[in-house]
């Protein structure tokens, strides 16, 4: 698994390569990006998740889809208290001498990773739709949770307000989507040809499209600036080696499938979200540290999920 895991997170490298290059040469301009990632976001990943729960029914299948939300939700909740202890202003303030800003955007990014970009790619290559009916519960709870805690990280007293916050929750195409996904899994309804045909293709453009997106972004990443900089270090080690490492002890003391475990681990695996740039500059800081700190998590990326992979093999996940 160690090297077929290797071999696709090359393989979706490549296909960043070919987005760095066509951003360089003015392919892909940033507003193509933005409507590429809208079209992501909120057309093809719904239809991914409605083609994933074209499952065959079974209250196993069920008990363990709500198993996973609640494993989720645990990795989350660590996740955030482990952030805050280690990264919150007391410790990351006077110990890491993180400014304010800094300190926020390395709990975040820390907290919340690249799930939707890179870990349903990954997992559908790895395991199968399979795979992606098993990321689903981890992608509900990080809606949930980003829309809550996340944005409530940055917005420090101001911005949305909590139903605003919920509203955005609910209404989430992936929610949504999730929402019919489980219904028709529930009802075993077929759908006819036609329909069916077009969510396979749609649900295909993921990946492809996801490593463009994120190649482009990385386009203005300059190995010798962005490489210099001891705290962005600091948050890939934290995001990318250790908390990954902390999901694979919760998993161990679980019985669940293997795909089941795997797909959690490489949810949780992932570097740093996008989101982490996007509520940056939503709320007016400073957008440098984040974007480097995220480009260096997404390129630190290649080795982390294949080693986070053969760390839980060789723990015996």
């Amino acid at each position: 698994m160690f090297l077929i895991s290797a071999q696709q997170v090359i393989i979706m490298f490549c296909i960043m390569l070919v987005g760095m290059i066509c951003r360089k040469i003015g392919f892909l301009r940033s507003d193509s990006e933005k409507d590429i990632t809208n079209i992501l976001c909120f057309v093809i990943s719904p239809c991914l998740i409605v083609n994933s729960f074209r499952q065959e029914f079974s209250m196993q299948r069920l008990a363990l889809f709500g198993e996973l939300f609640l494993i989720s939700a645990a990795v989350f909740l660590i996740n955030i208290v482990i952030s805050q202890l280690l990264l919150g202003k007391k410790t990351g303030g006077r110990v890491l001498h993180l400014t304010d800003d800094e300190s926020v955007v390395m709990r975040f990014g820390s907290v919340y990773t690249n799930c939707g970009f890179i870990g349903f790619p990954l997992v559908q290559s790895l395991i199968g739709d399979i795979g992606v009916f098993y990321a689903v519960p981890f992608n509900i709870t990080y809606n949930i949770f980003v829309w809550s805690h996340g944005v409530n990280l940055f917005r420090r007293g101001e911005g949305i307000s909590k139903s605003a916050a919920a509203r955005k929750v609910l209404t989430n195409p992936n929610i949504i989507a999730t929402a019919i996904g489980l219904l028709l899994f529930l009802t075993q309804v077929s759908l006819p040809a036609i329909p069916s045909r077009v969510l396979e293709l749609i649900s295909s453009m993921n990946t492809p499209l996801s490593m463009l997106v994120i190649g482009a972004n990385l386009a203005d990443f300059n190995i010798f600036r962005d490489l210099a900089d001891p705290k962005a270090w600091l948050g890939v080690i934290f995001r990318n080696f250790l908390l990954p490492l902390v999901t694979i002890l919760l998993l161990l003391r679980l019985s669940i499938p293997q795909d089941a475990s795997l797909t959690m681990l490489v949810m949780s695996a992932c570097p740093v979200g996008g989101f982490t740039v996007l509520f940056s500059n939503l709320y007016n800081m400073d957008n440098r540290f984040p974007t480097r700190y995220m480009c260096m998590s997404t390129i630190l990326s290649i080795l982390s999920v294949p080693a986070a992979i053969l760390a839980a093999q060789a723990a015996g996940l």
